[in-house]
């Protein structure tokens, strides 16, 4: 029974480690705003903070996003 829990424990920590990461996000967050497409890039920033809620910056271009989508 112990191995069960040790396997899903790996498995679940592995595939954390898979997901995206904070540069990622905002890597093609960066790329959809230049590309004009505001929406993409205030879900991709929106998804960046998630990571870190008191990023400055990404607050700040988030709601840039959100700005521009609403224009």
């Amino acid at each position: 029974m112990k191995k069960i829990y040790t396997l899903l424990i790996l498995i679940f920590v592995s595939s954390s480690v898979l997901g995206q990461t904070k540069k990622a996000f905002i890597e093609a967050a960066d790329e959809a705003y230049d590309n004009k497409n505001f929406y993409a890039a205030l879900k991709y920033y929106d998804e960046a903070l998630e990571f870190d809620r008191n990023d400055t910056l990404l607050i700040y271009k988030s709601a840039e996003s959100a700005r521009q989508f609403d224009s």
